[in-house]
């Protein structure tokens, strides 16, 4: 009888023991996947930042009123959206560069880009932020206008297909390769 309960009472504190393993393994666990997440996001975080600072891609908000700073290669041009309307399947963007330098690009080419935004399994699964990443649209586009120094230069562009959640996510690059400088005569 001895023996028996003796049995008992170890069976009982083995279930016990792994009973109270299994809920500190699910604790760890959760806290392991919470730190995944967490240096998920973070990671995503860099790789956006260094894409935007190597692509010179910035936000292009239709929802703010105000100017973003847009690095060109000799300088800065400033961006303010002005208005989207639907067009087709997608919209007309209408937008300004601001040339707040003394030199005038002589066209500039844009490209812009939007697509879903991101959800949190992007920043902690590859292959969500694959398919994000393959959800984005692009456009480019020359400018034939010059961007005159000191002036708003107003802009449009129709993106399309885009819905108006994708717009929120709309994002926009300049490129520049040739300028000029008026002589010291005033002459070009």
């Amino acid at each position: 009888m001895k023996s028996g309960f003796l049995s008992a009472a170890v069976v009982l504190l083995l279930i016990c023991g792994c009973s109270h393993k299994t809920n500190s393994d699910a604790s760890l666990q959760q806290k392991i996947d919470a730190l995944d997440q967490r240096v998920g996001a973070l990671e995503w975080d860099g790789m956006v930042g260094e894409w935007s600072r190597t692509n010179k891609f910035v936000s292009l908000s239709l929802d703010e009123k105000g100017y973003t700073p847009v690095q060109v290669t000799i300088g800065q041009l400033l961006v303010s959206a002005k208005s989207a309307t639907p067009y087709l399947d997608g919209y007309k963007v209408n937008f300004q560069i601001g040339n707040p330098q003394s030199v005038t690009y002589n066209g500039a080419t844009v490209t812009l880009k939007w697509g879903p935004s991101a959800t949190p399994s992007v920043y902690s699964n590859q292959v969500a932020r694959a398919a994000w990443q393959n959800a984005q649209k692009t456009k480019t586009e020359d400018l034939l206008s010059e961007l005159l120094p000191g002036y708003w230069n107003d802009e449009e562009i129709i993106v399309t297909p885009a819905t108006t959640e994708e717009l929120r996510n709309l994002q926009i690059s300049i490129e520049t390769s040739t300028l000029s400088l008026k002589n010291a005569n005033n002459t070009p």
